[in-house]
């Protein structure tokens, strides 16, 4: 199974996935989930603003959200 990267994400068609494909594809978001939240630079504090843990957290955000709909999507293909 091909490792997958953030590059990636702009090119996924999950409505024209099948259940195995959407599965693998879940599989693989998963790992690069767990990849990117391990890198999570340090918080700033309450009186700064860093664009890098802004980066990273809108990051994360769309790959959860991501796996939300193709969870959704299985559910329908169920």
């Amino acid at each position: 199974m091909e490792k997958l990267t953030l590059e990636d994400l702009d090119n996924l068609r999950i409505e024209e996935m099948n259940a195995d494909e959407l599965r693998e594809l879940l599989t693989r978001l998963e790992e690069l989930y767990d990849e990117i939240s391990a890198m999570e630079p340090d918080e700033p504090d309450d009186d700064e603003e860093s664009d890098e843990y802004d980066e990273w957290l809108e990051t994360v955000e769309d790959i959860d959200d991501l796996m939300d709909d193709i969870q959704d999507r299985l559910e329908k293909l169920s």
